[in-house]
């Protein structure tokens, strides 16, 4: 999802079609990057809440034996998580924009999931 505007660019759409036609999407106005704001919104609204499903998903999926071995694994839900929340509270700018966490929240986040699984 954060890179949408940079694969529109280069000409690729990896996001679901039948998602866009149910929106009213074309693949021509996504590739473009000139999108009616509200049914952007919506699409991307539609996939930040299907994202959070697999993360609910897998976290239940595995088994507590695992969860050591899964730490990589987990800080990078923290991560695309964090990413995630900064989409949803801009009101996914992905055309305008690159998200990332800080350095800072970076290292955060790799002393909670390191630390405190």
């Amino acid at each position: 999802m954060r890179d949408v505007g940079e694969d529109a660019g280069e000409g690729r759409i990896f996001l679901p079609l039948e998602d866009l036609k149910k929106f009213g999407i074309s693949e021509e106005e996504l590739l473009s990057m000139h999108v009616d704001k509200e049914k952007f919104q919506g699409l991307m609204k539609l996939q930040a809440a299907r994202a959070r499903e697999f993360y609910v998903a897998a976290a239940k999926a595995l088994p507590e034996a695992d969860e050591k071995s899964m730490r990589s694994a987990e800080l990078m839900r923290r991560i695309y998580s964090g990413i995630l929340d900064q989409m949803e509270e801009d009101g996914f700018q992905v055309f305008r924009k690159r998200y990332k966490l800080s350095k800072v929240r970076m290292i955060g986040e790799f002393l909670k999931a390191k630390y405190f699984g």
